[in-house]
């Protein structure tokens, strides 16, 4: 780690990652302070935006009346 705090991520691992010079990572700390996880701002987006679609979805099955047959 440098001075200013800052992580070297190898140039393989960038490569097989997909991550593009200046994409920015969320960092997360393990509760037990043992590490950190790095992940792509931009797949965290995509998750909540997929969040988002299921919830409509879910609420638009909700308000429909379902009819039981048997």
């Amino acid at each position: 780690m440098s001075e200013k705090g800052q992580i070297a991520i190898p140039v393989d691992l960038r490569k097989d990652l997909e991550i593009a010079s200046g994409e920015k990572l969320m960092v997360l700390r393990r509760r037990d302070d043992a590490g950190i996880s790095l992940i792509k701002l931009s797949a965290v987006n995509d998750l909540m935006h997929q969040i988002q679609e299921d919830e409509t979805l879910f609420s638009k099955i909700k308000d429909t009346e379902v009819e039981h047959v048997g």
